[in-house]
């Protein structure tokens, strides 16, 4: 193993940073228009994004010019023109309000929209994404920074795709952040990525369309839960010329998830580096004219994530069978074209779709092979041959239809049903892998074993 080494790099600082409640980030404030279907009028712009009480972006837009008139047609308001962007207020809730001087001013709220400053073809040479709540990590490379008397480690990844580099660390109160975060279970940012194009020469953000989505899945793979990028921006000689902003979707909770971020047992690299290039490698093999596939594999994850992060079981289940649904048909038909169309929809059953993909991916569908215990229980009951396809799609089907027969025969005690979706979890977990082709190692969440205990995946002993 290589003894771990300072990075002397120069550090790279966020764009936007939290307040000391940690509650919002400010984005923006600058003065542009807010327009009505035939008027226009000169506004003092303030662009905020909100963690708490619920994470949305809010414009508070202040008539330079305080009248009834204006603040009318500001409530009657189209369009509003912020920087180099126009957005949509037909789609955003429209609070009107007096501010702190008298002045008359309307708050747009927006939950969901990216906005961006610039456009996706903006040239910059330097693409800075701001990442939420994600965990610590520990990597061979690292920064120290003088805080006072003392110095902080901020550890950070170097990940290389074509030919761009692609750096990510800790921010500076990572520690203090995630503590933060964990306490009140809310939104902070904990690390940052910066990426260059090798040569030096300027890019535009679509040229990294791909590094950002491959790197959104990863990380979110890695957490178990939602960890896409909601804020990226874009320099040019030291300028700021392109931004893009969104909401961050998941709140800190501690889930359960298939890495250990932190250790790794081989010290010379991390999961972070291990499975990126998966995710990457599988993007690029993708035809360049349809993202259909891209999709199919964003949507297994975001489904996976969804059913790690729910709190009620059934629900989390019927998640894990639309996961696989949506693997099984992609992967058997579209990419593999192992089975026609026709003939994999001629399956009656989605366990024999289950099965199918199973086999073809080498994962077991023994239920002996996940747990004895389980396993056991079925051969008491008399459900001997009962595999993981069948018990999913039977208990799935006992919570869609209520009136079906499977609702009294699948009836289950709370721990025992936990158990079993633990189970279809990580089945999941490993079929997405090696969908990807990862052969490393991994966490099996059914072992009971101390922090940083890892195995291979079971197609790669």
């Amino acid at each position: 193993m290589t003894e771990p080494q300072a990075d002397n790099n120069q550090l790279f600082n966020a764009e936007y940073v939290e307040n000391e409640q940690a509650d919002h980030v400010k984005l923006k404030t600058a003065v542009g228009y807010v327009r009505s279907e035939k008027n226009k009028i000169k506004c003092q712009i303030f662009a905020t994004l909100y963690y708490q009480p619920h994470p949305s972006i809010q414009f508070r837009c202040v008539s330079v010019d305080a009248n009834a008139y204006n603040w009318k047609i500001m409530q009657d308001a189209t369009e509003i023109k912020f920087a180099d962007a126009y957005f949509d207020v037909l789609v955003l809730s429209q609070v009107p309000d007096i501010d702190e001087n008298g002045r008359y001013c309307v708050t747009y709220v927006q939950k969901t929209m990216a906005i961006v400053q610039g456009t996706d073809t903006t040239n910059v040479d330097e693409l800075r994404l701001h990442i939420y709540n994600f965990e610590q990590f520990f990597s061979h490379r690292f920064h120290f920074v003088k805080q006072g008397s003392s110095s902080t480690r901020l550890d950070c990844v170097r990940l290389q795709y074509k030919e761009f580099d692609i750096e990510m660390r800790h921010v500076l109160k990572s520690t203090e952040q995630t503590q933060k975060m964990k306490n009140s279970v809310g939104f902070g940012i904990t690390h940052l990525v910066k990426i260059t194009h090798q040569t030096g020469k300027a890019f535009c953000p679509h040229d990294v369309l791909r590094h950002t989505k491959a790197l959104g899945l990863t990380l979110s793979f890695l957490r178990g839960s939602l960890n896409f990028v909601p804020l990226i921006s874009g320099h040019k000689n030291g300028e700021l010329v392109y931004e893009s902003w969104t909401v961050p979707l998941e709140r800190w909770h501690n889930y359960q998830n298939i890495f250990d971020v932190w250790t790794h047992p081989d010290g010379d690299t991390n999961y972070i580096e291990e499975l990126f290039p998966k995710f990457t490698q599988y993007i690029d093999s993708l035809n360049d004219d349809s993202w259909q596939d891209y999709e199919f594999l964003r949507r297994a994850v975001v489904t996976y994530n969804q059913a790690n992060v729910s709190t009620y079981v059934p629900n989390s289940i019927i998640l894990v069978q639309v996961a696989f649904e949506t693997i099984a048909y992609q992967y058997i038909v579209e990419r593999t074209k192992y089975m026609s169309k026709e003939g994999y929809t001629s399956l009656k059953y989605e366990a024999d779709k289950f099965r199918l993909l199973f086999g073809y991916l080498g994962i077991s569908a023994d239920v002996s092979n996940y747990s004895t215990e389980l396993a056991q229980k079925l051969s008491k009951s008399g459900k001997t041959k009962y595999d993981i396809p069948r018990l999913l799609t039977e208990m799935r089907n006992s919570y869609i239809h209520a009136d079906n027969s499977q609702s009294k025969n699948n009836a289950l005690e709370d721990d025992e049903t936990f158990q079993y979706l633990s189970v279809f979890l990580y089945v999941l977990e490993l079929t997405i892998l090696a969908v990807i082709g990862y052969d490393g190692y991994h966490r099996n969440r059914l072992r009971n074993t101390a922090p940083g205990t890892v195995e291979r995946v079971p197609w790669a002993k």
